[in-house]
């Protein structure tokens, strides 16, 4: 049978802000306040899909403050308790205080609950409660106490604000050992955004990039309809840039109007801490610390998100290569070659294998030099010589493409790798020899002061005028967060996480670039006849 959870839910009782009772009804529509329940909704929505469809419920939310989806959490949890006899529900928050204030939730559930006579509780102390009848039970703890991962299964988790734990890595390193990976079980990992280089960041981003179990849920302020006043805002020219960006994806003069005076009154003129605190995209919610390189606002504007296809590049026996689909490849391909086209300098080849030879994350990027539309990206962990192979297959896969990878570090074995299997375009770095005053050639792409300049110079000027289109997340999670650090050095915020995207790309675009421009078919008209044409044919 199907679980519906909206028919439990009128049976609960809840606490509004106005300190009045009300049942817990998620399609409510607050005579004054509005549809309060427009993000519990979908939030409900997606744990009965998972549940539904036989699966572990795994969800991830990324929120503004305030919008009801810990009350929903505890809500789940509690019935969780009654229609799965003998399980082992726990509550974790970053503090005492949130901790007990959410236990007090499901307390007044139980209070309140018009089947109460029919259980009886084993146990009601301050942080447990155990019924006798269903053997499951609900406790509380804070993240503060490691303890508290540890012990019995855990079969419903809702973890409260988790990029607050003091040490979110070993604890979900503890409790994640406990909970079973199989229907019946829940895990909802909730948390407004605490800055990047953490635990709860790099959660999320994984989910995004499907690098997890989790389903990633961002819930925006403006949508939520106590963040709006009465206002004279009428009109878009008494508004700056930003704020007719927000009309446009969807917030009123009303939110516009609040905005501006919470960031007074709720975060004393910190923009940052409001864009913290009341985030209106994911990447927004994830302060960067340190100046970024990359214009957010022209990133987001060159960003088109598309899954493309996951495979991997098959050598045939004819010397061709095959792209096979395959959802644990390391290759995703988001446009493939058009037929009949044969023409070799369509495409380029651009890689950053590793730091060193001991198989750090690496990055392959294929461009159409045309339109620099992102064709085709691979991201692994692999040594020089297979990192030189996937290059190769790429390569011959886009119509035997120019190559060019970083030559520096480990990058010298893959040249070397390239260079002996005779590959017939490989990108030549030409420069005036001072001494000689003659003109000196080396193969690939070697980073140093100048080239790292103008590599990642050429990259800002492609991405402020629009001049390139990027479709996937981690390529597009990477750029964002590649900033001026504090000690002068360009690299990821976070510097436990590698940059190997931004460097693939920006060498591809310069390199591609320094080639010259490449002359379009005489029988295509326009540039977007092009796109259009190659955007029909994703795998």
């Amino acid at each position: 049978m199907a679980l519906n959870l909206k028919p439990f839910l009128k049976q609960l009782t809840i606490k509004t802000k106005s300190l009045e009772l009300r049942k817990f009804d998620i399609d409510y529509v607050d005579p004054f306040e509005g549809d309060l329940g427009w993000a519990q909704r979908p939030f409900i929505g997606e744990i009965e899909r998972q549940y539904n469809e036989g699966r572990p419920v795994r969800i991830i939310v990324l929120k503004a403050r305030q919008l009801g989806i810990s009350t929903a959490t505890e809500a789940v949890l509690y019935w969780w308790s009654f229609i799965h006899p003998g399980t082992n529900g726990l509550v974790l928050s970053h503090e005492t205080t949130p901790a007990s204030e959410l236990f007090e939730m499901t307390k007044l559930y139980w209070d309140t609950w018009p089947f109460k006579s029919l259980y009886t509780l084993k146990y009601d102390t301050k942080a447990t409660m155990h019924w006798r009848e269903t053997r499951s039970r609900l406790r509380v703890a804070t993240a503060k106490s490691p303890a508290s991962a540890r012990g019995s299964t855990v079969h419903a988790l809702h973890a409260s604000e988790v990029a607050f734990y003091p040490d979110p890595r070993g604890l979900w390193g503890a409790i994640n050992q406990t909970i079973p990976n199989r229907h019946g079980s829940l895990v909802v990992m909730e948390s407004t955004a605490n800055g990047v280089g953490n635990f709860f960041y790099e959660f999320w981003q994984e989910a995004e990039e499907g690098g997890n179990d989790f389903v990633p849920m961002f819930f925006p302020w403006y949508k939520h309809p106590e963040y709006r006043v009465f206002t004279t805002l009428t009109v878009k020219s008494e508004l700056d840039a930003y704020e007719r960006w927000l009309l446009r994806i969807g917030a009123s003069f009303e939110n516009i109007a609040w905005r501006r005076w919470a960031i007074i009154n709720l975060t004393t003129g910190d923009l940052d801490l409001f864009m913290q605190e009341y985030p209106s995209t994911p990447e927004e919610a994830f302060i960067t610390s340190g100046r970024p390189i990359f214009s957010h606002r022209h990133l987001r504007d060159t960003f088109a998100e598309e899954s493309g296809t996951r495979g991997m590049f098959i050598d045939l026996d004819n010397g061709t290569v095959r792209f096979v689909p395959d959802s644990s490849g390391n290759w995703t391909v988001f446009r493939r070659p058009r037929d009949g086209d044969i023409r070799w300098d369509r495409y380029f080849c651009s890689g950053d294998p590793s730091e060193s030879i001991a198989g750090d994350p690496a990055c392959v990027q294929v461009i159409n030099r045309l339109t620099n539309e992102q064709v085709a990206v691979w991201h692994g962990r692999a040594d020089p010589y297979v990192f030189a192979k996937e290059m190769m297959k790429a390569g011959k896969y886009y119509n035997w493409c120019m190559l060019c990878p970083e030559v520096m570090g480990g990058g010298q074995a893959a040249i070397a790798t390239i260079l002996n299997a005779n590959y017939p375009y490989v990108w030549q770095y030409k420069r005036a020899d001072r001494v000689q005053i003659n003109l000196v050639t080396t193969f690939g792409w070697a980073t140093n002061m100048t080239t790292k300049d103008w590599c990642i110079g050429h990259l800002q000027r492609v991405i402020v005028d629009h001049s390139i289109t990027i479709h996937d997340r981690i390529t597009y999670n990477q750029l964002r967060n590649y900033v001026q650090r504090d000690n002068g050095e360009w690299g990821n915020a976070d510097p436990s996480i590698h940059d190997d995207s931004v460097m693939a790309l920006a060498i591809g675009v310069c390199a591609s670039w320094a080639e010259g421009p490449f002359i379009a078919d005489p029988q295509t008209n326009t540039i977007v006849d092009i796109y259009n044409q190659q955007k029909a044919e994703v795998a």
